[in-house]
């Protein structure tokens, strides 16, 4: 699948936000959500974050013991695939729970 050269320059706009992302009340809420929705929620469940931008949510919910890696088009590191949603680099059934946010 070809993306336009739009979708693509999304990706330095969102290398500069994630340096400053933790700081902002927005993720401050969205943190507060995601706990929320995953409190009941068995540490060992796999968890799969698709369109994770640089995984600053992946890296907390780690922290947090969950088991979980992210997924970005334009983004890979330590917990991070690149990959697109798409067409994901993942077998059936891997994960109990998928956070698009």
């Amino acid at each position: 699948m070809r993306l336009s050269g739009e979708y693509r320059d999304k990706g330095e706009y969102h290398k500069n936000l994630d340096k400053n992302w933790p700081y902002y009340p927005v993720y401050l809420e969205k943190m507060a959500f995601v706990k929320k929705i995953l409190r009941d929620l068995d540490r060992k469940s796999k968890i799969l974050d698709a369109g994770c931008g640089e995984g600053i949510l992946v890296e907390e919910l780690k922290k947090e013991g969950f088991d979980i890696i992210g997924l970005d088009y334009n983004y890979s590191s330590k917990y991070v695939k690149k990959g697109s949603i798409f067409d994901m680099p993942f077998k059936d059934e891997t994960f109990d729970v998928i956070l698009c946010l």
